[in-house]
């Protein structure tokens, strides 16, 4: 089966997420690879909605997601 490039660059993301040794610099990772893999994206973060619809957001590239999420 021949891969694409997307696939490869996929694999090559779990990878690096692989090689982190704690939740929050997994996290942290995830949301840099996902910057550098979605060509249009410019920030990226991760967002829990808690019951209650509480916004927690414990990894973002920058503060402009967290205070989005403030927002919400």
């Amino acid at each position: 089966m021949e891969t694409g490039p997307l696939s490869r660059h996929i694999a090559d993301a779990a990878r690096e997420l692989q090689d982190e040794t704690d939740a929050q610099a997994t996290l942290d990772k995830a949301v840099g690879l996902a910057v550098r893999l979605v060509g249009a994206a410019e920030e990226a973060a991760i967002s829990l909605v808690h019951r209650g619809g509480r916004i927690y957001t414990p990894a973002a590239t920058s503060d402009v997601e967290r205070r989005v999420d403030k927002l919400q």
